[in-house]
């Protein structure tokens, strides 16, 4: 079986990540936050040491404005519904995933304002447009920082100095870009990135969080209010960090799994990773190229996307062929418009949208061309 759908999930897992979580379940009992004995006191601990593990890969300051969810949409859910209120103004780009958009939609039926920018046809930030929107004033931005479809990375850095310099919170969706590329989210100021564990990170499913800067976490709401383990004694949520947005049970064992992820990242080297995953994709752009019937989406310079390309097929239903590929082939390949409409009206692979192939560290360039020659194969069927 040959798995090329890295960017829904990360597989394999790193043994390192099977064997933390393992260990967790079989020798620690207890919940973070919760008791004063010993498994208690050292979940606790492990727990505190991701945070400082995602902090520092996030480039903050304080580990405690790492705030931990069981996903980057529950995040961004956490953060747009935290934040806004009817009469604010919402400024977006037109490469979002339907995890911002959805929200959003919802939200402008209570009466927040929308204004998409557009972004080109391999899927960057019209940055002019988006400074003169912003000098209008808004209350946020938020950007996809890499898209799920076509792997394009979005100019943070410049995109949040737009917002600063015109008083905007800023709002990354990170989902496709933790553990891929350098974010410094404190010196680009981010006031929250949301990411998910399960990809970029190599950690499970179920794990998740945001980085908040000061300013946000003092002005955000939570999403939800409860037992955190700490001021028990009041019945009001506790206002200090991470206690603020973390009510409820955590996800420990998912949590320091995620740490051991972040281990394995780190030590095998971001830009080690990065740059096998982009070898990777050049080597199958190669392949593609030669077939006329075939249509690829986003920037053919790797450089300047993550570890995703996307095309479809003239007069081929998509659908068909990675079913073929999965039952004939056993190559494992995602078809459809994958939760990002928008991205693909601005990329133009709209309705039919595209076969995603995305990379893992664990991928082989022999893989890419057995998935290449297999996919030649069907296209001669005719």
């Amino acid at each position: 079986m040959i798995y090329l759908d890295n960017a829904a999930t990360t597989y394999p897992k790193p043994e390192k990540v099977i064997e933390t979580i393992n260990y967790h379940l079989r020798n620690l009992g207890g919940s973070t936050g919760r008791g004063h004995y010993q498994w208690a006191l050292e979940i606790s601990r492990k727990v505190y040491a991701v945070r400082t593990k995602v902090a520092q890969l996030l480039s903050i300051d304080d580990p405690l404005r790492v705030i931990f969810t069981y996903n980057s949409t529950y995040a961004i859910n956490m953060v747009l519904k935290g934040l806004l209120k009817p009469g604010d103004r919402v400024i977006l780009s037109s490469m979002e995933h339907n995890a911002v958009v959805r929200p959003l939609r919802s939200l402008e039926k209570k009466g927040v304002e929308l204004v998409f920018i557009p972004c080109g046809p391999e899927g960057v930030i019209d940055l002019e447009t988006l400074r003169n929107e912003a000098r209008l004033g808004a209350r946020l931005i938020t950007v996809l920082g890499a898209s799920n479809v076509s792997g394009t990375i979005q100019p943070l850095a410049e995109i949040g100095k737009i917002a600063h310099d015109n008083n905007i919170l800023f709002l990354v969706d990170g989902a496709q870009l933790a553990g891929l590329e350098r974010i410094e989210v404190d010196n680009w100021h981010i006031d929250a990135f949301a990411f998910t564990g399960h990809k970029g990170l190599y950690g499970p499913q179920g794990t998740g969080g945001v980085a908040l800067s000061s300013r946000l976490a003092r002005l955000l709401e939570p999403l939800i209010e409860g037992g955190t383990g700490s001021l028990s004694e009041e019945e009001y949520q506790p206002d200090f960090l991470p206690d603020k947005f973390e009510s409820g049970t955590l996800n420990s064992a998912g949590i320091i799994g995620l740490g051991a992820g972040v281990d394995f990242l780190l030590e095998k080297g971001i830009s080690s990773v990065v740059s096998h995953e982009r070898k990777l994709r050049d080597f199958l752009i190669e392949k593609l190229v030669r077939e006329k019937n075939i249509n690829l989406f986003g920037p053919l310079d790797s450089q300047k996307t993550t570890g995703i390309l996307s095309f479809n097929i003239k007069n081929k239903d998509i659908s068909t062929i990675t079913n073929i590929l999965d039952r004939d082939y056993g190559i494992m390949v995602r078809a459809g418009l994958h939760c990002s409409p928008l991205a693909h009206k601005s990329l133009g692979s709209f309705p039919i949208g595209t076969i995603r192939c995305s990379f893992s560290l664990f991928n082989t360039q022999d893989e890419v061309l057995f998935f290449s020659k297999s996919l030649n194969e069907i296209l001669r069927r005719g």
